[in-house]
């Protein structure tokens, strides 16, 4: 997979490389044997860091970045796969999450895309994505399916069709295919290497887009 992510418009590229490097340590912590005093060392390098990062001041939501709107660069030309704004610490799309999943997201016609291959820390069954994780991919794509309208999850569903491998490209697809009202009907499918791993639909209702005006206008606390 490529990478044209827009990572970089919100964040430092020293973040972000950061947050790549803790997200290695993890997977590779959780997929490899080392001994104790290996562990004891970086147990204590990451309570120094720890304690040196928490004495500085408060990171905002990137929400409230100034410049940031999803639903905004939702409206934008799509005929080919273009890459999507992010929240830089998102659980699911934040490069800048040293705990995520770092997914990439694009728009194409009226689809959602999420594409990502997911690492050791992430696994369920031996060599297998966590069904929780997968849902989430799920979940994150068809919000994002619903833009330029703002949207939150009411229900979602997945079906299960075949184990998610750990270190693949994996690809969902989503889009909004009924509207009553404020609730939107929305479906989804993963693919992995052309073959259906899972289907998934959900209700989002919509919210009125005053109120995230207000939401990044209030004055921080």
């Amino acid at each position: 997979m490529t990478d044209d992510s827009r990572d970089g418009e919100f964040t430092s590229a020293a973040r972000l490389d950061a947050a790549e490097q803790l997200r290695r340590l993890g997977h590779a912590l959780v997929s490899h044997e080392i001994d104790d005093g290996q562990l004891a060392e970086i147990a204590s390098l990451a309570e120094q860091m720890s304690s040196t990062i928490e004495s500085g001041p408060a990171r905002g939501h990137g929400f409230l970045q100034p410049g940031f709107d999803i639903f905004t660069s939702a409206q934008e030309d799509h005929s080919a796969a273009t890459a999507l704004q992010a929240l830089p610490d998102c659980i699911v799309s934040g490069s800048a999450n040293p705990m995520g999943m770092a997914a990439k997201f694009y728009r194409q016609d009226d689809e959602a895309i999420c594409r990502v291959a997911l690492g050791a820390a992430f696994e369920g069954a031996p060599e297998r994505a966590h069904g929780g994780i997968v849902t989430a991919l799920f979940d994150h794509t068809m919000g994002i399916a619903t833009a330029p309208t703002p949207a939150f999850t009411g229900r979602i569903s997945v079906s299960f069709r075949a184990p998610t491998p750990l270190h693949q490209p994996l690809e969902i697809r989503a889009r909004v295919v009924e509207r009553q009202g404020r609730k939107l009907t929305v479906t989804a499918e993963l693919h992995c290497d052309g073959e259906l791993l899972a289907e998934g639909d959900g209700l989002f209702i919509t919210m009125d887009p005053t109120l995230l005006a207000s939401i990044r206008s209030a004055p921080s606390p």
